[in-house]
């Protein structure tokens, strides 16, 4: 049997965990060290996985799973890295949303 379920929520994630790099480009300078970037994003990331585990919980009527926002996290931050590499620092966006923030130095 196959199904198939359209979730705005699942939509959602996947669309903060494509623009993750630029939001956190937007937070922190090109001066901002990379391990303080890589905190940053990993911050985002998890908010973003354990909040959306939060949200369906809620929508859902039902108990909030911790590895499920665990599990959603990871593949959040694994997401908005390799568009971080495959897409916003190749086309100079990442640069550019650096310098109109810098929230974090």
């Amino acid at each position: 049997m196959l199904t198939f379920t359209f979730s705005w929520l699942a939509l959602l994630v996947l669309l903060v965990s494509v623009l993750l790099p630029v939001i956190t480009g937007f937070v922190t300078t090109r001066f901002t060290s990379g391990s303080k970037k890589a905190v940053v994003l990993a911050l985002l990331s998890a908010i973003t996985g354990f909040g959306t585990e939060v949200m369906n919980a809620v929508q859902n009527a039902s108990t909030y799973d911790v590895f499920t926002g665990l599990v959603s996290a990871i593949t959040v931050f694994i997401v908005a890295v390799a568009m971080y590499f495959g897409l916003w620092k190749p086309t100079g966006i990442a640069e550019r949303a650096q310098d109109v923030g810098g929230i974090v130095k």
